[in-house]
């Protein structure tokens, strides 16, 4: 055979007959891509690593696009011809290509596990955002410290008012102590009433006070809702305690009804008269106190009885009106006088009136007493 090479030493015989072959193994020094390696002697893709699968470091993908090949990995496999943490997403698209073996089976379409993504954009992994990741798709919350269900951003959706501390309320803040589970908060940390906080924080069925006199604004009396008009503070809870039939008016009356300004001489409905501090219900109260003024009544009465005044000396001569008035009277309940009208306080110490005038029907009364018919 011819020598290539005539004027150099060589031992090839595949591409070129008697050129040089340092490694030796058949492929001249020119045409070898790996001239120091006698197991590898061709590079498809020239991405560093031989065709030949047999020999040394050989090249897993040995058609890698060119403009992958400077990153190609140990194997000579480009991002699009890999898939390094074997997830089955390959790397050029694998969002997370080093996902933990233990979660590559449970990776997502952009190849990452739900400790590796972040859905609502906030910086914080889904699996730690929020207790067991119940905030993974709020971008607003991440964190419940207390556990309550609210989130610790005060700003964010349900945001917690107390994050530091358990609690359930949810009606005037969100978060907080609520003793009786009303839904409104204790009122404490610089909230008060005035804010909206329990006004009576240890009673489920009531809240507010408007008017401040210590009758609440819910009422358990059915027929008090025709008298409320549309805005008026509170609202028919049954079994409520200590129910205010006036929420806009204060007044620490509770006969005839609760909170309402007193109304001599009516009786009207008074709803729930339960008292707030384990006394004597109000209804009792009121029965007792009835009871008291009746046997006062009765006995002062006895005693006037007992003391009844002399009979004022009849006018010795009547007109011809007081004979009609007398007439016109005759068999009906008379009127007492008005308390203001004045009479003239007679010997005896009585104050006396004709009533009507020229009646011949006379009244007395003790100087601050109200008008009795002399009989």
């Amino acid at each position: 055979a011819s020598d290539d090479c005539p004027d150099a030493a060589g031992t090839s015989m595949v591409d070129s007959v008697g050129c040089p072959d340092d490694d030796g193994d058949g492929y001249s020094n020119t045409a070898d891509m790996f001239p120091n390696e006698v197991t590898q002697w061709f590079d498809t893709d020239a991405a560093g690593y031989g065709d030949n699968w047999a020999g040394a470091n050989p090249d897993q993908c040995v058609e890698t696009p060119s403009f992958e090949v400077p990153y190609v990995n140990e194997d000579g496999c480009g991002p699009s011809e890999r898939d390094s943490d074997s997830d089955g997403i390959m790397d050029d698209i694998d969002q997370c290509p080093s996902t933990p073996i233990d979660q590559a089976a449970f990776v997502n379409m952009n190849g990452c596990s739900e400790a590796e993504s972040d859905d609502d954009g906030d910086g914080v992994y889904n699996t730690i955002d929020g207790p067991d990741g119940i905030y993974k798709d709020d971008a607003t919350q991440s964190a419940d410290s207390d556990g309550d269900g609210f989130g610790d951003n005060p700003n964010g959706t349900d945001g917690d008012a107390c994050p530091q501390m358990h609690g359930t309320s949810d009606k005037d803040r969100r978060g907080c102590l609520d003793s009786d589970g009303d839904g409104y908060s204790d009122p404490g940390g610089g909230w008060g009433i005035s804010d909206g906080a329990d006004a009576w924080k240890n009673e489920a069925t009531q809240w507010s006070d408007f008017d401040g006199d210590g009758y609440y604004d819910n009422y358990d009396n059915p027929a008090w809702t025709a008298s409320r008009e549309e805005g008026w503070p509170g609202k028919y809870v049954a079994g409520a305690r200590i129910g205010d039939k006036c929420p806009l008016n204060a007044s620490d009356s509770a006969y005839p009804d609760p909170g309402c300004p007193t109304k001599q001489g009516t009786i009207l409905d008074y709803g729930n008269t339960e008292t707030s501090d384990g006394g004597l219900p109000i209804m009792l109260i009121v029965i007792i106190f009835l009871i008291t003024s009746g046997i006062v009544g009765l006995v002062v009465a006895i005693v006037m009885k007992q003391q009844k005044p002399k009979k004022k000396k009849k006018s010795s001569q009547r007109s011809q009106q007081s004979v009609t008035v007398d007439s016109a009277l005759s068999g009906e309940a008379l009127e007492p006088p008005h308390w203001e009208i004045q009479g003239v306080v007679g010997d005896d110490g009585f104050e006396w009136l004709e009533w009507p005038e020229q009646s011949d029907v006379w009244w007395f009364r003790e100087e601050s007493g109200y008008w009795a018919q002399w009989e």
